[in-house]
């Protein structure tokens, strides 16, 4: 397959062969930027994919590939050397290879496909006080999500080091974790949420409300000392960084939590590799993911339908906002390859039947599309609880 889509090209590797260990090599296409060299330090803007999945370890040493493998890659010059996530040979393992590059003659400015979009997380409102009580009511919730899902419950969060991925507008639920007996909460997300004066206040105090009523036990004058001072670094620690750059942090936690983040991640695989990276031994990680189409939840599973580079497009231009196409079974398969001993799913929402059978003709046709041929037990699924054990 090779196809010409607007500054980039999306090509499927072919002519593959075995440079020594780990390491596979590939000629490019002519007409694909030239990749890093000894006279060129500029990054390479490629994209390598296994199936629909993109690899985020470019610009790799090349004996780094031949000696470690796991997806590690380099565009250099005019080949391609890279690695497969499982250090499996490409040629027999059954999966396709393509990249996604920009063709010569296009600026470097056209290449970052740079996005004038705004981040929900950065877009303030003026807040009435229904939405102020939702907002609350929902942040609880999801707290006693999580406490449910966390085995002994309360008794395992005390004195525990807990990370909440992706916390949205407000941080309520990782301060309800304080309030159960957390020792420290941190939280992170790519595009961290400011404290504002006429929001965080009301909510917070309506939080420490809500829960004195549901569990007369818990500590609410965390929130309430929030509400008053803002993020204060003895209440709860901040990090502006997606999931993928989290690595050189020194912190590990005994608990990470996350509610409809990985669904947006950029990188899923070095987002999972992460993750176990900064867990402790024997820490636990409760991440409840959305998989379907963002953009329209009638209709789930449309952009299965979207060729890959088309996808890329999208999914930059909308600031992941629309959902990374990720399935269940692959981020099972993730988890699994990052090193998680234990790794549970339990799905909670599946496709509305009539759909999911108009969808599945009109996917048969679409032969572009990665999907084409997975079988349908595994697109089903659109919404579940991962539980996951270092």
């Amino acid at each position: 397959m090779c196809s010409h889509q607007g500054d980039f090209r999306l090509f499927e590797l072919a002519d593959i062969h075995h440079d020594s260990g780990y390491c596979w090599v590939t000629k490019l296409p002519d007409d694909i930027i030239v990749g890093e060299s000894e006279d060129n330090d500029e990054k390479s803007k490629l994209i390598l994919f296994e199936d629909n999945i993109g690899f985020c370890q470019g610009s790799a040493l090349h004996d780094s590939i031949r000696n470690f493998g796991n997806g590690l890659f380099s565009h250099w010059g005019d080949d391609l050397y890279f690695s497969t996530p499982d250090n499996s040979s490409p040629i027999t393992n059954g999966r396709k290879y393509y990249v996604a590059a920009p063709m010569k003659g296009k600026s470097a400015k056209d290449a970052k496909r740079i996005s004038g979009n705004t981040p929900v997380n950065y877009n303030w409102y003026s807040f009435d006080e229904s939405k102020v009580t939702l907002d609350a009511e929902y942040a609880v919730n999801i707290a006693f999500n999580y406490l449910n899902a966390i085995p002994s419950g309360k008794s395992f969060i005390k004195g525990k080091s807990i990370l909440e991925l992706g916390p949205g507008i407000n941080f309520a639920t990782a301060l309800i974790m304080r309030s159960w007996g957390a020792r420290s909460v941190t939280v992170a997300d790519r595009f961290l949420a400011d404290f504002n004066e006429n929001y965080h206040p009301k909510l917070y105090r309506e939080v420490a409300n809500i829960l004195t009523t549901l569990d007369s036990e818990s500590d609410v004058s965390i929130l309430l000392e929030c509400a008053k001072n803002g993020y204060k670094e003895e209440l709860i620690n901040l990090l502006e960084s997606p999931l993928e750059e989290l690595q050189e942090i020194e912190q590990k936690f005994d608990i990470t939590l996350s509610n409809a983040v990985f669904e947006h991640l950029y990188n899923p695989r070095i987002a999972s590799k992460v993750l176990y990276s900064i867990m402790e031994s024997g820490a636990i990680g409760i991440h409840q993911v959305d998989f379907r189409d963002h953009r329209d939840f009638s209709r789930p599973l449309e952009f299965l339908l979207i060729d890959e580079i088309e996808f890329v497009r999208m999914f930059d231009a909308r600031l992941g906002e629309c959902g990374n196409r990720v399935r269940p079974y692959q981020l099972e398969q993730l988890f699994f390859g990052a090193g998680f001993s234990s790794v549970k799913y339990d799905s909670n929402m599946n496709v509305e039947p009539e759909y999911f059978n108009d969808f599945l003709s009109r996917l048969s046709f679409e032969q572009s599309s990665c999907y084409s041929n997975i079988s349908p037990d595994k697109l089903r699924s659109v919404s579940g609880l991962f539980v996951v054990t270092k």
